[in-house]
């Protein structure tokens, strides 16, 4: 078993270090065969083959096919277990924590062994990439609830949309996300609401009329579908005015397939494509005149102009769309109205507006990083924050202007950075108390980078200790005593108790309401102890390489409306490492994401 936790510690170290050039014409199968296995047999499979599978591991059987999607996730899923700390599992003697030390002799022979498997890896990735762009997969995306009424509005300039909005079904979020064209439906209900929409916010401007020439339509629907109209696409709307009205011939634009949804091509995208990607990623509505222009002489496939055009874009008020939206759902701030703080047991939530005040905290600080560049660090540990009066007396911090939020410098870790805001403090309470669990997953999610782990089935609910004789730390521990749950709950736990001393609301506390002393001791996955939350920040700036790699991985799902793949992680790390050399600029990350060949192709 040793020698399995050396290979694999060496594998994590490899997977954290920047990638080696690409490996050329590797043979998987010979590879493996004379390389990987013999190792995996002789140091692995004693723990993770026949007779016993560690973690549900096993490796013995597990065949080498790294261009096949699910064999490329099985292998990259290693690595990722190793990176998380999971692997290798420590060996605990009483109090104190011990991990076996790499034989010397091994570790040279790993690194010969990992070294093949990253290279083979990144040749996959490659090769997977290639494949998945000539065949045109990916799923086809479309506007979502606030892009719809975005474009709608610039389009229109009425605000009726804006209103109509809100009759139309929620949407599905994926990762946090509801622009995931995989997660997005299509309904009757949906449309139905739709042509009432369109129908109605026709009404009142310009375009409510009864003719209209081609002319007039052709322009219209270039605008609406972000691109050239041609004869054939703009015919049955002329035929329709016609018939009709020119206001039913507008709205009936405004519900075809060809405004509701991104068409591009497979392989890299046009100009026209990539205006729009820009648009939507950073203004959350349609290209404007500009990008227009630029994608009709095409020169948006010029990366020096993109890059400009983002400079541009993010200057215009605009952006303020983009950072709603993002933060919003990065936060899972609708968990706040999902599951509001109790009106009785948090008053001073609903008396101070503390709901508006959070988020208009986490918007300004996400603002000034964003305007200044500042380090993606300060997500973590800014010392820092924009307060008004309320949210001052609610963080015990020294007063201020009574409205207006000022810029504060922090004396202490106890604020600073996402994770001590009242927004994400709140969206991931139950309303009623904290959440290590739920705290603990967004941690995993957001700042690890991992991924949430599905719990077992048949698990009961935590049974509530209503005389309050037990802590939450000794309810959790009771519950989670069985060995299937504790795999998963040893590493998300601890992230949640690090957060204890903030209530459901974020007010800070020593003690909980039964007079016990709060315990925010633990240690991350890697095994990295901290007792309080300036150490927990302290531990996970440790991880800052991972922590940048998985905030990438974040915009770009936003950006593009897709998740991220295995096939992705070379350009991910691509990213980050040059955002590392940078200086981890949170501007130069969404400059560096635009130029990606992630956002570029499809």
């Amino acid at each position: 078993m040793g020698a399995c936790r050396s290979l694999l510690l060496t594998l994590a170290l490899l997977c954290c270090a920047s990638s080696n050039a690409l490996a050329e014409g590797i043979n998987y199968a010979s590879g493996y065969k004379a390389k990987l296995k013999p190792f995996l047999e002789k140091n692995c499979f004693s723990c993770h083959g026949e007779k016993v599978q560690k973690a549900k591991l096993r490796l013995d059987t597990a065949k080498f096919k790294p261009t096949d999607p699910d064999g490329y996730d099985f292998w990259q899923n290693v690595l990722d277990r190793v990176a998380s700390g999971e692997m290798p599992p420590q060996k605990t003697k009483g109090a104190r924590t011990v991990v076996a030390k790499p034989d010397p002799a091994l570790k040279a022979e790993a690194e010969k062994i990992s070294e093949w498997l990253t290279k083979a890896l990144e040749q996959a990735s490659a090769q997977a990439s290639k494949a998945i762009r000539a065949k045109g997969k990916g799923t086809l995306r479309r506007l979502s609830r606030s892009q719809y009424a975005n474009t709608v509005h610039q389009l229109l300039g009425s605000k009726a949309s804006k209103l109509l909005i809100n009759t139309f079904p929620e949407e599905f979020l994926d990762e946090g996300f509801d622009n995931i064209g995989s997660s997005q439906v299509m309904s009757d209900f949906l449309i139905n609401h739709m042509i009432k929409t369109a129908e109605d916010a026709v009404e009142y401007t310009d375009y409510d009329r009864k003719t209209a020439t081609r002319e007039e339509l052709r322009e219209f629907a270039a605008l609406a579908f972000r691109r050239p109209v041609t004869d054939a696409q703009i015919a049955p709307y002329v035929r329709l005015a016609e018939k009709t009205t020119a206001t039913r011939a507008y709205a009936a634009i405004l519900c075809s397939p060809r405004f509701l949804y991104f068409y591009e091509d497979p392989g890299k995208l046009d100009s026209y494509a990539i205006a729009s990607r820009l648009s939507y990623y950073l203004w959350n509505s349609m290209p404007d005149e500009v990008l227009f222009k630029l994608a009709a002489d095409d020169k948006l496939t010029d990366e020096e102009v993109v890059a400009e055009q983002v400079e541009r874009m993010l200057k215009d008020k605009k952006a303020e769309l983009f950072i709603n939206n993002f933060l919003r759902q990065w936060l899972h701030l609708e968990n706040i109205t999902l599951l509001p703080p109790d009106e009785k047991k948090f008053k001073v939530f609903y008396d101070d507006a503390l709901e508006d005040a959070f988020t208009t905290e986490s918007f300004m600080v996400f603002k000034y990083m964003l305007d200044e560049n500042r380090p993606v660090t300060e997500f973590l540990s800014a010392n820092y924050t924009f307060i008004n009066n309320d949210l001052a007396e609610h963080y015990g911090l020294d007063k201020v202007d009574k409205y207006d939020f000022k810029k504060v410098l922090l004396k202490d870790a106890r604020r600073g950075g996402i994770l001590t805001q009242g927004a994400v403090l709140t969206s991931t309470s139950n309303g009623v108390e904290t959440s290590p669990v739920l705290r603990g997953i967004w941690v995993l999610q957001n700042i690890l980078g991992l991924r949430k782990p599905n719990p077992p089935p048949n698990v009961p609910a935590l049974a509530v200790d209503t005389r309050g004789t037990r802590t939450l730390r000794q309810q959790l521990s009771a519950h989670t005593k069985s060995s299937r749950c504790a795999s998963c709950h040893r590493h998300i736990d601890p992230l949640g108790f690090a957060l204890e001393n903030f209530d459901a609301i974020g007010g800070w506390r020593e003690k909980y309401e039964n007079k016990v002393r709060v315990d925010t001791s633990g240690k991350l996955p890697t095994g990295q102890k901290f007792r309080n939350i300036a150490e927990f920040k302290k531990a996970l700036l440790a991880r800052k390489d991972s922590f940048t790699q998985g905030l990438v991985s974040k915009f770009l799902t936003y950006a593009t409306g897709r998740k991220m793949l295995g096939t992705d992680r070379s350009e991910i790390k691509k990213i980050a490492g040059s955002l590392k050399r940078k200086g981890y600029g949170l501007r130069d990350l969404v400059r560096q994401s635009t130029v990606s060949k992630i956002f570029l192709t499809r």
